[in-house]
């Protein structure tokens, strides 16, 4: 009779951990598809979720978005230089008067 009870167990254990892997791979692999759909106007889009491609839809199927090309200039350099602290107290003080 005991070991009627141990093997129930067992089988209701392998029975537990065989849905937790199962419902672990549904969530993981199944429920959340590789593409995530959107639309621009009227243009079909679908983007990765895993590593961010964008395509989109069009008669020959889908297609890559093409990135911004890198023509290799620098960004342009800000107009203004930061100031220090000393720059920021000057620019405060007062204008010195003559001597009267």
């Amino acid at each position: 009779m005991l070991y009627d009870r141990r093997r129930g167990d067992r089988r209701r254990r392998l029975l537990w951990v065989f849905s937790l892997l199962l419902s672990f791979y549904v969530t993981v692999f199944v429920w959340p598809t590789a593409w995530r759909y959107h639309q621009l106007g009227n243009t079909p889009l679908r983007t990765n979720r895993v590593t961010g491609e964008v395509q989109y839809l069009n008669l020959q199927g889908w297609q890559p978005v093409l990135e911004v090309l890198d023509t290799g200039n620098p960004p342009p350099r800000p107009t203004k230089t930061p100031q220090t602290v000393a720059d920021q107290a000057r620019e405060n003080e007062p204008p010195l008067l003559p001597a009267q």
